[in-house]
């Protein structure tokens, strides 16, 4: 197992999802948003972490390898974790959405504009769906993802997360 850090993080940047998935869920160009497969996956947050859509249930082979699958909502994971004021500068969740998609009770809807990134040390690493691959961006530079009125929140990393290498993702089928 490994330890969450901006040197870890790095070596995701410039991945695809098909190089991110053990499971073959996602390919480059598809109409579906990686960045939550990809914080799943590097988190290792999947069904025996908590409840939620994971790519083990989007293809054949994960009815064989469910543990080595990730959830793929960013309301499934939001939903989960305990609310920040800020940024914790060792290690967070960051999420863009527009106001409209918290509800009366804090929890996140469903709506398509959401979006997260495993925030540390000033950055926040996430899939980039238009070029299909890992980035890293600083802090902020997400503030606007959906326009003016974009809103920006940030979670403590989930109860029961396991920090996993590219390797060690692959590793689990």
């Amino acid at each position: 197992m490994a330890t969450l850090s901006v040197t870890l993080l790095d070596t995701f940047v410039g991945k695809s999802v098909e190089a991110l998935c053990p499971l073959s869920f996602g390919k480059i160009s598809d109409d579906h948003n990686h960045c939550a497969h990809f914080v799943g996956h590097v988190l290792k947050l999947n069904s025996s972490v908590t409840t939620g859509m994971t790519c083990a249930g989007m293809v054949y082979i994960g009815k064989k390898h469910p543990t080595a699958g990730a959830l793929i909502r960013v309301n499934d994971i939001y939903n989960f974790c305990t609310d920040l004021d800020e940024p914790n500068p060792l290690g967070c969740l960051a999420y863009y959405t527009l106001k409209s998609n918290i509800g009366a009770d804090g929890l996140m809807g469903t709506m398509r504009q959401k979006h997260v990134g495993i925030c540390i040390d000033g950055y926040v690493y996430n899939y980039g769906n238009t070029n299909d691959k890992v980035r890293k961006d600083k802090v902020g530079d997400l503030a606007n993802l959906y326009g003016k009125n974009t809103i920006t929140r940030y979670t403590a990393l989930p109860m029961g997360h396991t920090v996993l290498t590219l390797d060690e993702i692959k590793a689990l089928v």
